[in-house]
């Protein structure tokens, strides 16, 4: 919200599943860092190793579910970029339309 931004990278482990993505990197990195400060969007890029061409990719469920705690902590949503393999942007305004069924509403009922 303040205009700070911040980068990351999804870092990869042999012993899958210990690696991390990129999206909880980041929002964990904020969340310490800069605790008051509103994650207002994220984008997302990835480029094909051996094609040099862009990915189309999309938060895990894990990291929806990450999102999803940011989002409800600050009582706003967060808005996706993704960059598509056609270098057009798909546009999310927020990780429902993503998770329709979140944790804490499953857990409320």
């Amino acid at each position: 919200e303040d205009g700070t931004v911040l980068t990351s990278s999804n870092q990869e482990n042999v012993s899958f599943p210990a690696g991390v993505c990129a999206e909880h990197l980041v929002l964990s990195y904020a969340g310490a860092n800069f605790p008051e400060t509103v994650p207002v969007c994220l984008a997302l890029v990835a480029k094909k190793r051996e094609e040099n061409q862009w990915a189309f990719v999309s938060p895990c469920g894990i990291c929806r579910q990450v999102i999803n705690e940011v989002e409800n902590r600050f009582k706003r949503p967060i808005k996706l970029i993704i960059l598509r393999p056609d270098e057009r942007l798909f546009l999310i305004s927020g990780i429902s339309e993503l998770l329709p069924l979140k944790f804490d509403e499953l857990s409320s009922k």
